[in-house]
């Protein structure tokens, strides 16, 4: 899991969404170290960054029936984001982080996952998963708590959230191809003849409803688990205006007063370009061993604050209640002489939420780059060109691992010996592109077989230095063996909508959040027909016979409850993305995070797996 745009608690999705930046650094000078071994690298920290990581207090999570201490209510949290949300539309959101993060606010899931113990336990509801063998099907039941309402700031208007709710969102919102929902691939089921059937949800009385599967599926409740949108407004609005009217109800103009929640939050303000202010909701379920709420500060002030600087400034001054502390400033806020904050790390990020893609879209058929880019020899010179090491000793100050493996160490598919075969190897790069008649001319400029010059952009988010620096890097490098490669900072939401609508990029590097502790997470990325399946996303069936095979891979892997089996599926699964190069993964960050002192920290935790945790927090009194 990548380094979260602000420490809040992260709940386990089955679909990832866009990050838009990593820690920002300087450049600094550097030589490449020897290549390492798996075991090596997966402990290696250089001496400095050692003892950088040693002054952090590491704090993982003892699980949910241990972990949180009952608190008392008052204060206020202040935190911030990076971009205007985009939408207050739950459906919308789903591509956006900073969207997403107020959606998590005002919403909640079914279940949330308990990575110590490794079991699933209840949030909204409690479940039963009925098996049938002799006919290969699973029923999944849930039935949800009662006391859950939707709720208005500022109102004394209660509508009960009832299984209709989750009916309804499952089968037309997230079910509707035209809606174009993160989750709609993963709600195929594969069946043994390679036909393929949707699930669907059915209705049981107010409180329960039912999720059939055609198919036993080696993880239901990870595949079922959802936020929903309120049905009383988006059925309306979906029976008279179709897909498009659903698009864009609670669009970023409208009141947010007016939006229902049954999270721990309303909406009580938003000043576009300022910042987004949430209110207790009195309404909430949660409550502690003294029947108080967990919602414990009376209101969250999320400032919009896209310069890193800034936020660090704000929160140096104690105007930010945390802080996820870059590379660079690492050692300003450990070494400083009088902190009112304390600093945690979390032994490492679970996995490389940084990534370089290619467009392979065919839309784009006719341009030269759009050729190139869809021969896996070239994604695989691309590869042999992308100098981990330097990338982690001048951005990232040391503090990060190169990443030649397509699962964490903490999945428990990943394999230390199913590993990247093409790291930093120039000359091994310009024997890939001579094989696909790329070669250099006199004057050293690499050109492709019909003498056209290789030449290409790179998109990143723009306002973020790791993204500009790693840029910088990969053309240095690329220069080297006479590739052209030009820097492209972009408003994250413009790449967003070039990543998932107009198709009209070269490379991009971006950031996922959603990290992969299951292999299964991720639908909407690595399946081909996924809104985020970058490199083309949204085909109607595998364009090319390896995609076809990795959809087979991954979707028998989730129907594979059998653990041997599984894991068979998942390594094949693993080879073959490290072998076809669609995405190249960049860098495994140690991630850290400072908490300003006035608040009781016993309830808080930060780990690889879980992320910062900081929604018991509560201040002293």
């Amino acid at each position: 899991m990548t380094l979260p745009l602000s420490p809040d608690n992260i709940k386990t999705m089955s679909k990832f969404t866009l990050l838009p930046l990593l820690a920002a650094a300087l450049l600094l000078s550097c030589a490449r170290p020897r290549e390492m071994t798996p075991q090596e690298l997966e402990g290696f920290v250089p001496a400095g960054a050692a003892e950088l990581i040693a002054r952090a207090l590491y704090r993982p999570f003892p699980g949910f029936e241990t972990a949180f201490v009952p608190g008392v209510q008052g204060g206020t949290w202040n935190t911030s984001m990076l971009n205007e949300p985009r939408t207050f539309n739950r459906l919308v959101a789903e591509g956006d982080g900073d969207s997403m993060a107020i959606q998590n606010r005002v919403l909640d899931f079914l279940a949330q996952y308990d990575t110590v113990t490794g079991q699933w336990v209840p949030r909204l509801a409690s479940w039963e998963i009925i098996v049938d063998e002799a006919a290969d099907t699973l029923d999944i039941v849930y039935t949800l708590r009662e006391g859950l309402y939707w709720t208005y700031y500022g109102s004394d208007l209660k509508i009960p959230v009832t299984s209709d709710d989750f009916v309804f969102w499952h089968n037309e919102i997230t079910g509707d191809v035209r809606m174009r929902s993160s989750g709609y691939s993963a709600q195929y089921v594969m069946m043994p003849d390679g036909t393929e059937v949707q699930r669907r949800a059915h209705r049981i009385d107010d409180r329960s409803f039912r999720i059939h599967f055609p198919r036993i599926v080696a993880n239901p409740v990870f595949t079922t688990n959802m936020q929903v949108g309120p049905r009383h407004h988006f059925e309306p609005t979906l029976r008279e205006g179709g897909p498009d009217a659903v698009r864009n109800l609670f669009n970023i103009s409208v009141d947010p007063r007016t939006l229902p929640s049954m999270g721990p939050w309303h909406i009580s303000e938003y000043s576009p370009g300022q910042r987004v202010v949430f209110t207790r909701n009195p309404h909430f379920w949660e409550r502690d061993v003294n029947d108080v709420p967990v919602t414990y500060p009376d209101r969250q002030v999320m400032r919009i604050l896209p310069d890193q600087m800034t936020q660090m400034l704000l929160f140096m001054q104690g105007h930010l209640e945390t802080f996820a502390v870059r590379a660079e400033d690492l050692s300003a806020i450990v070494d400083h002489p009088d902190p009112a904050w304390t600093v945690y790390h979390n032994d490492g990020a679970m996995g490389s939420g940084s990534l370089w893609t290619f467009n392979q879209n065919p839309v784009n058929y006719g341009e030269p780059w759009h050729e190139w880019f869809n021969q896996r020899e070239f994604r695989q010179a691309m590869s042999s060109m992308l100098n981990r090491e330097r990338i982690i000793t001048q951005v990232h100050r040391g503090l990060a691992m190169p990443t030649y493996w397509w699962f964490p160490p903490a999945n428990e598919f990943y394999s230390p010996d199913i590993r990247l075969q093409w790291t930093y190897n120039p000359e091994r790069a310009v024997e890939l592109l001579a094989s696909i008649g790329m070669t250099k001319d006199a004057q050293g400029t690499m050109r492709d077989r019909l003498g056209r010059p290789v030449e290409f952009d790179i998109s990143f988010p723009a306002g973020a230095g790791t993204w500009e620096d790693m840029a910088a890097i990969i053309a240095d490098e690329l220069a080297g063996i006479g590739i052209t490669v030009t820097p492209v900072p972009t408003d994250f939401q413009r790449l967003v909508s070039q990543l998932m609508g107009t198709f009209d990029w070269q490379t991009v590097m971006i950031g996922l959040t959603g990290g992969s502790l299951f292999p299964t997470q991720g639908t909407n990325v690595w399946l081909s027909n996924g809104n985020l399946h970058m490199w083309h996303p949204f085909q109607e069936t595998p364009y090319r016979e390896w995609e076809a095979r990795k959809d087979w891979l991954f979707r028998e892997g989730m129907f594979t409850y059998d653990r041997e089996v599984a894991r068979g599926l998942w390594s094949e699964f693993q080879e073959l993305m490290l072998y076809e190069m669609p995405l190249i993964w960049m860098a495994r960050i140690h991630g850290f995070v400072a908490i300003n002192d006035r608040w009781d920290q016993t309830n808080f935790f930060f780990d690889n797996s879980g992320g910062a945790r900081v929604d018991h927090l509560f201040t002293y009194r």
